[in-house]
């Protein structure tokens, strides 16, 4: 497993918009509108199978568990060395077989969505509103033979597994660097702050 050690994050910019006039894809086809977390802390994270951050995917019941009010949207994406090749009916089965593997499943508070690009001329809607209200936790992007989108922007998400934690409003409040884990305890030290204000 890759370094999540790490403490790089930023705080986000104040906005009055949410993430609540979104729509997502779920991994049956279905559209999802966001505004059905209204109340809820939200901690967004682009996923893929077979990246070094992989094993944070054992953390996630966990930390749900440990804090009732947070729940976990996941988007796999497949645009940092194609470290996310499934369809989205595959996306399960993968997780539970193969990596992390030993029949993990997601809980109850853990939302695994239809495959997302984060970035580029593509970039779903609502990972643009993230990158604009969020400054970067890393001053660089990374290597151009291992992105696979363009344009290249300097607010772009860096890898696989960086977080935003949304408030009861549906706002942007912090934005993780990939590597901001450690089992989870580096995000978890800002949910009270945000459990505790009026949705």
């Amino acid at each position: 497993m890759r370094n999540d050690t790490e403490d790089r994050h930023s705080k986000c910019n104040d906005v009055e918009s949410n993430i609540y006039e979104f729509e997502v894809e779920t991994l049956t086809g279905e559209r999802k509108n966001l505004s059905e977390y209204r109340g809820k802390v939200l901690l967004i994270v682009n996923v893929a199978t077979f990246c070094g951050y992989t094993e944070q995917y054992n953390d996630f019941n966990a930390l749900l568990a440990r804090n009732p009010g947070v729940e976990l949207l996941a988007f796999p994406c497949n645009q940092f060395h194609l470290q996310e090749p499934a369809r989205n009916d595959e996306l399960l089965h993968g997780l539970k077989y193969v990596r992390p593997g030993n029949n993990w499943e997601p809980s109850e508070n853990v939302h695994i969505y239809g495959k997302v690009e984060v970035n580029g001329e593509n970039e779903h809607p609502m990972y643009q509103f993230l990158k604009s209200s969020c400054p970067q936790t890393s001053d660089k992007i990374g290597n151009r033979d291992v992105l696979f989108w363009d344009p290249i922007k300097g607010s772009d998400v860096v890898w696989n597994f960086e977080k935003y934690l949304i408030d009861k409003r549906g706002r942007p409040r912090v934005r993780f660097f990939p590597g901001t884990w450690n089992g989870g305890k580096r995000v978890e030290e800002h949910f009270a702050e945000l459990l505790n204000e009026q949705a």
